[in-house]
């Protein structure tokens, strides 16, 4: 019995995160100064969200990579507006 794996990679909603942090940034100095302060690693803004479902011939893994909730409040605070 031949498997089919099924690899899905949904990077949108952090390309559109990364181009925020990057803008506000550039242009907020205060920002870029908190970020590096509260985010040693790129684990403590960022996520891997994964759901896998497999049926007798296919398994399929969807992989997410999310803002953590600690980035979605720094980004509220400087009135980047709701991430989802």
């Amino acid at each position: 019995m031949n498997i089919q794996v099924i690899l899905q990679y949904d990077g949108a909603s952090s390309g559109a995160v990364v181009q925020r942090v990057k803008r506000l940034a550039a242009e907020v100095p205060e920002f870029a100064k908190v970020f590096v302060d509260l985010f040693e690693s790129p684990d403590e803004a960022f996520q891997l969200d994964s759901v896998a479902v497999s049926t007798g011939e296919a398994y399929h893994l969807r992989v997410r990579l999310e803002p953590t909730d600690r980035l979605r409040e720094l980004m509220a605070a400087f009135g980047a507006g709701k991430l989802d």
